[in-house]
């Protein structure tokens, strides 16, 4: 039984860990096996010969932290996969079937969605953030060339703003023009960035980019 358990946290758990941590729990669960065997065998405590205390102690090891994968990564990362690819397939099917006058609004979120992605999700398709960020510069162009930039300089900014540590050139040509289309702080925020040496930068503190770009919305709502 321990050994079909052990494998079947096998299973279970290279569904969505990375290999080298389930390496990494095999290299403990040895080392702890052959120290609790070494104590077990100084103290007399022990029934079982040597070899066959040290397996038990190995896979009872491996199993329960296998289980702790599991329930410390594992999981949760299943949660985000399966949450980001319902999003993807709910926004898609909405851009698909949308009228032409919401078409705008549905590629946007699109966009910002692919934008924001979380690591677990770019350690699994790596270029997802650069499409999410090429198809919302693709939009935003066109609106330009149409003298519709002012009413998506938010979006502008919001490009910008996530764009800046994994694509800087397409950071700073936004930036730029959030600042021309009456976004004020635009260029402020960029320098701001700079001298922080990229520290907000990374996808788990999105939540703590969105409530400021929220903030700098609401202040310059009406510029």
């Amino acid at each position: 039984m321990v050994v079909i358990a052990c494998a079947l946290s096998v299973v279970i758990a290279s569904l969505r860990a990375v290999p080298i941590e389930l390496f990494y729990i095999a290299i403990i669960s040895i080392f702890l096996s052959i120290l609790f065997t070494f104590v077990l065998s100084e103290t007399k405590k022990t029934v079982f010969s040597k070899g066959r205390c040290r397996l038990i102690i190995f896979l009872c090891t491996y199993v329960l932290l296998l289980i702790w994968l599991g329930l410390s990564k594992v999981i949760p990362e299943y949660t985000k996969i399966t949450e980001f690819e319902k999003n993807r397939y709910d926004l898609v099917f909405k851009l698909m079937t949308a009228d032409k006058d919401d078409e705008v609004q549905w590629r946007l979120k699109l966009a910002r969605h692919y934008l924001s992605a979380p690591t677990v999700i770019i350690r699994n398709e790596y270029f997802v953030r650069y499409h999410g960020a090429k198809m919302m510069e693709k939009l935003l162009t066109e609106k330009v060339e149409q003298d519709l930039g002012s009413e998506y300089r938010h979006d502008m900014f919001y490009l910008a703003d996530f764009a800046f540590h994994s694509y800087p050139d397409i950071a700073k040509r936004w930036y730029n023009n959030a600042y021309e289309a009456g976004r004020l702080d635009a260029l402020e925020r960029y320098e701001q960035r700079l001298e922080e040496n990229f520290k907000d930068s990374e996808v788990d503190r999105l939540d703590e980019l969105e409530k400021y770009n929220q903030l700098m919305r609401e202040k310059h709502e009406g510029m």
